[in-house]
């Protein structure tokens, strides 16, 4: 996370003191920004404005989404509610039904 920041400040350093276009920055860095991106980003810098908004709009449609590039946390949601769900049936189960049950039944 904080290698994140330092590459963004490091990108943001070079582009707003003028000393490389915003593609030459990201391609200093290659682990950080794929290859299809700092293209897009040449190929829009070259076209102008338009063409640049057409480039990043399609690696977005592109891009894979959260649900299918890890996005852990929302996805197990769901399933840890459902578990504590079921942890609580039973536990009512077992600790006030069946008792209650078994004493009208003797």
């Amino acid at each position: 996370m904080k290698e994140d920041k330092d590459v963004l400040r490091a990108v943001f350093g070079q582009v707003y003191e003028a000393k490389s276009s915003l593609s030459q920055a990201l391609e200093k860095y290659p682990r950080a920004f794929s290859e299809e991106v700092v293209t897009a980003l040449k190929v829009g810098e070259r076209g102008g404005a338009a063409k640049l908004a057409e480039s990043m709009k399609n690696i977005g449609s592109n891009a894979p989404s959260e649900s299918t590039s890890g996005g852990g946390m929302a996805g197990s949601l769901y399933p840890a509610g459902l578990l504590l769900g079921v942890i609580g049936l039973l536990v009512l189960i077992f600790t006030y039904l069946l008792p209650r049950s078994a004493s009208s039944w003797l």
